[in-house]
């Protein structure tokens, strides 16, 4: 039951992870996907530097060399995804809903 209830979260999570990719593709850059960039690419979602409070808010973290994102799902599980500058997409879930917290992902899927 959980897994269908958080399927908003889930897609969030990977909507997210499709913009920042077209945004660092642009850019050159994965820091230049960080929240304020993708909510210009994207205004109808909330992306915050803080932590992601419902499947609505995704919360991400930028840097030159990975990017993630995290996204809090009713069932108070966070999704993560992170991908790096060779394009590595790595996935998990935790506790802790920010988008630093989302680099530990390293799975392959959820």
């Amino acid at each position: 039951m959980a897994a269908i209830l958080d399927s908003q979260a889930r897609s969030s999570a990977t909507r997210a992870l499709e913009l920042a990719t077209t945004v660092a593709l642009d850019a050159g850059d994965l820091s230049q996907a960080g929240p304020a960039q993708l909510s210009l690419a994207q205004p109808s979602m909330l992306f915050v530097d803080g932590m992601s409070t419902s499947p609505s808010v995704v919360s991400v973290e930028a840097t030159a060399k990975e990017w993630a994102a995290a996204v809090m799902a009713p069932s108070g599980l966070c999704y993560w995804v992170s991908i790096d500058l060779d394009g590595e997409t790595s996935y998990g879930t935790g506790r802790a809903c920010t988008g630093s917290a989302a680099f530990a992902a390293d799975a392959t899927a959820w």
